[in-house]
């Protein structure tokens, strides 16, 4: 296996201040601001992540991933959340 360098460059108080700000958004508006709070969190996750001196790239969105979360939540309703696992 090849042994690569891994260099991350993102700060922790980035971090929280990310993941604070869009779980908040995402209590306000009840779960559906989701889909985009996860892309934001990956993105920056991202972009903050080197191997061998290459960025990794994430190219998804909230609206994009907005109707695979919406058929997940229905799918754990109907299922009683057996579904969600």
């Amino acid at each position: 296996m090849n042994q690569g360098t891994f260099d991350f460059r993102g700060t922790g108080l980035s971090c929280l201040w990310l993941f604070l700000w869009t779980w908040v958004l995402t209590l306000i508006t009840f779960g559906l601001f989701f889909p985009w709070a996860y892309s934001a969190q990956q993105r920056w996750i991202s972009e903050s992540t080197f191997i061998e001196k290459r960025q990794l790239a994430f190219h998804g969105t909230g609206f994009g991933f907005f109707w695979n979360w919406l058929l997940i939540m229905v799918l754990t309703i109907i299922t009683f959340g057996l579904y969600m696992p």
